[in-house]
């Protein structure tokens, strides 16, 4: 039987970065427990209906419920969920202003940055500690002080952040007594994707990471998930276009369907469009 307490005690959301991802799924989350919205696309929130009484598939298998999520994130910028919702544009304005007063409460931890990887980006709200143990440190703390403050036990880390340059890993992210050695002494081929990982899985909380950046297939980070018995999962949350290509290109393959080319037009919105348009992402 599921266990009850996991679904009544709070569980810390923490999302890194405060974007038109998170701030979509914040204030969606939040809409749905004011009966403004319903979750359609979620597979835990998702009703049996072969029965008088429909239970969502979370309530079956006992997950957390949506009254008890509690929301934090970081940003390399200030604005709060409400501004950086609006700024978004992704939801309307008026279920914006509805719910106002909960989003404006959410404000950003400072992120931490570095310019070689999000080379367009602006990033006035940073963590100032020098050296990557130092910031992977600073979230440690972040986390822990976090969810003291609002009394949760559990929590997770979403990655919500741009996509960073890309860079073939180096001897650092082969293992782990090499990758804690190259967090002192500031390996530059390490991310700031890698520091949040590793901060994330050292609490103990599951990190999953919804953007192509190098992270959680490299074998130091691997190790030290499988050693703390912490889930780690995610590649890029393949939503829009990336999702169409991920399920059409293997479909066209298995079927033997000769392909003479393939032009998809995607229109990058936000953060996220910025940052790709540079030549350095371009495959």
């Amino acid at each position: 039987m599921p266990d009850e307490s996991s679904m009544t005690s709070p569980l810390a959301v923490l999302c890194v970065g405060l974007g038109a991802v998170s701030t979509t799924l914040i204030a969606g989350v939040e809409a749905v427990k004011r009966s403004l919205g319903r979750p359609i696309g979620s597979l835990t929130q998702m009703e049996r209906g072969d029965t008088h009484q429909s239970r969502t598939l979370g309530d079956t298998l006992g997950l957390t419920s949506l009254p008890q999520l509690v929301f934090g994130a970081w940003d390399i910028r200030p604005d709060d969920a409400f501004a950086a919702a609006m700024t978004a544009g992704v939801l309307e304005p008026n279920l914006l202003d509805t719910l106002r007063p909960t989003l404006e409460d959410i404000h950003p931890m400072p992120g931490v940055f570095h310019a070689g990887w999000l080379p367009t980006m602006e990033a006035p709200h940073i963590k100032r500690d020098r050296g990557h143990r130092a910031k992977a440190e600073a979230l440690r703390r972040d986390i822990r002080e976090f969810m003291a403050t609002h009394g949760c036990e559990r929590g997770v880390m979403l990655w919500c952040a741009s996509t960073e340059v890309r860079h073939e890993p180096a001897s650092c992210h082969l293992d782990l007594s090499a990758f804690q050695h190259a967090l002192d002494t500031d390996d530059p081929t390490m991310s700031p994707t890698q520091l949040y990982a590793w901060a994330a899985i050292e609490e103990g909380l599951p990190f999953v990471n919804g953007s192509p950046n190098s992270a959680l297939e490299l074998p130091a980070l691997q190790t030290l998930a499988m050693e703390e018995g912490v889930p780690v999962a995610g590649s890029d949350f393949k939503t829009g276009q990336t999702l169409v290509k991920t399920t059409l290109a293997p479909m066209l393959r298995q079927r033997l369907l000769g392909v003479n080319g393939w032009f998809s037009t995607n229109i990058l919105g936000n953060r996220d469009g910025e940052v790709l348009r540079l030549a350095l992402f371009r495959g």
